[in-house]
């Protein structure tokens, strides 16, 4: 198995341990989700119920946005997530996407990424993190894109430089 490939388990594992179970667990205990639940199902899971969660993931679609040669387009994309998640439940299926998702192709840079963060909202995108080409455009372009996902992006380790100096730069929280 590539280190490559072991990096990209690794960042889903931490995902879905870390990030999106609490926060499944938090919307099933919620009043409303209950509701919902009794009404989609009504035979309630035990307290010590196995539930089989899917992790999905994608990396480096550089705005991929139609097939062309060995990128399968993102039409193709959603198509196996779909099968997946019909195939398994919707509701145990977690998508993430771990970076370099807008930059590489002209339908997605004519529009600094828009359309393929508009394609990662429809196809129901749960978390994201950026890639190195998630600044090329720089940091109002980024911050554009995170405010139009419907998903949360997850990173770390990433300071704005505030003093002009990459060795004294602040720690100021990027976006809020």
């Amino acid at each position: 198995m590539s280190k490559f490939l072991k990096v990209s388990f690794v960042f889903a594992a931490f995902l879905a341990a870390f990030v999106m179970l609490p926060m499944m667990v938090l919307q099933a205990s919620s009043p409303v989700s209950q509701l919902a639940a009794v009404a989609a199902d009504p035979q309630p899971l035990t307290p010590n119920a196995v539930v089989t969660v899917t992790i999905l993931h994608t990396n480096d679609f550089h705005g991929n946005l139609e097939s062309a040669g060995s990128n399968p387009g993102m039409a193709r994309v959603a198509a196996a997530i779909n099968q997946v998640r019909a195939e398994v439940g919707a509701a145990n299926t977690l998508l993430f996407d771990a970076g370099d998702e807008m930059q590489g192709t002209l339908l997605s840079n004519l529009k600094k990424g828009e359309p393929t963060i508009d394609l990662f909202n429809f196809v129901g995108y749960q978390a994201a993190t950026f890639g190195n080409h998630e600044f090329d455009w720089g940091q109002q372009v980024l911050i554009s894109r995170t405010l139009q996902a419907t998903f949360p992006y997850v990173v770390s380790n990433l300071v704005v430089n505030d003093t002009g100096n990459c060795a004294t730069a602040g720690w100021t929280i990027p976006i809020s």
